[in-house]
């Protein structure tokens, strides 16, 4: 019998991310441009992700999470500060951790 469909949990969305940028590393590591245009790449494939463009996974919530003592800090030294999101529900959140959880997988073979 086939498993109910259901929302995925945040370890299933942060496995998706991860896996994705895994998939785009492997593509710009062999592919035959200069250093400079691969790492742009890499970068503007991730933003497409983020951005909801790469095809297999949604658009991402991508928001400034400061601290709530920030705002008094910053207006303290008279510079702007960003804007609190704090009370905002967002659902499936993977943020925060992501760079804890970046563990490139054994490498491929070379194509």
């Amino acid at each position: 019998m086939a498993k109910k469909p259901r929302v995925k949990t945040v370890n299933e969305i942060r496995k998706d991310v991860l896996n994705h940028i895994y998939d785009i590393i492997e593509h710009w590591e062999y592919a035959e441009y200069p250093v400079r245009a691969r790492l742009e790449g890499l970068a503007f494939n991730i933003l497409s992700m983020l951005d909801g463009e790469s095809g297999c996974l949604p658009q991402f919530i991508v928001a400034p999470a400061p601290t709530p003592t920030d705002d008094k800090y910053y207006k303290n030294r008279n510079e702007n500060w960003y804007p609190s999101n704090e009370g905002v529900d967002v659902k499936g959140d993977i943020a925060g951790d992501l760079h804890n959880k970046f563990c490139p997988p054994k490498r491929r073979k070379a194509k």
